[in-house]
């Protein structure tokens, strides 16, 4: 199994879930979410998902918080999907095609600078300060559902650099996010 390069920044503890590459969320666009635990992430941190679903509607939540300040969604109906933090864009990734399977990761460094990263290629980085807050989203009957999967999804406390992103997508081919390896 590859190396993430993390040292002891990463631990078990440190994914926030990974899902088995046999099983995914599958959300119908009609009333499925996810409701966490509120957590917020302060500096430096990565997220890490597998996307497949629909691209061609405006202004769906994938994930986030109820106050609309945090998200990420599916910005306009070109395949671009979009990170939110406290209001202001962290990072656009653009050329998703509907039904195929994505995989996602938006990288924050210690500097506030996200890059974003769409099946192992980064496509640039921009300035965002704020905490990235995941907390319940939906049941609020303020949300637009979006309809998909989400697979391997993962948050780390830490940078993760391209060498980590290159391990994770792996051509595709999911690797144990849940370990230490």
């Amino acid at each position: 199994m590859p190396q993430l390069g993390l040292g002891s920044s990463l631990s078990r503890g440190g994914v926030l879930s990974g899902f088995p590459n046999t099983y995914s969320l599958d959300f119908d666009g009609t009333n499925d979410y996810i409701r966490f635990t509120e957590q917020t992430y302060s500096g430096a941190f990565t997220i890490s998902l597998w996307v497949k679903g629909d691209f061609t509607t405006d202004y769906k939540e994938i994930a986030g918080s109820s106050d609309g300040g945090t998200n990420i969604r599916v910005k306009d109906a070109n395949g671009r999907v979009q990170l939110k933090v406290d209001g202001s864009v962290g990072g656009t990734i653009s050329g998703i095609s509907d039904d195929t399977w994505t995989h996602l990761v938006w990288v924050r460094n210690s500097s506030n600078v996200f890059t974003a990263y769409r099946d192992d290629n980064s496509s640039g980085g921009n300035t965002v300060a704020g905490d990235f807050k995941i907390r319940d989203l939906g049941g609020d009957g303020d949300v637009d559902y979006w309809t998909g999967q989400l697979d391997e999804v993962a948050i780390w406390d830490a940078e993760l650099d391209a060498d980590a992103i290159t391990a994770i997508y792996n051509s595709g081919t999911p690797i144990a996010l849940d370990a230490d390896d």
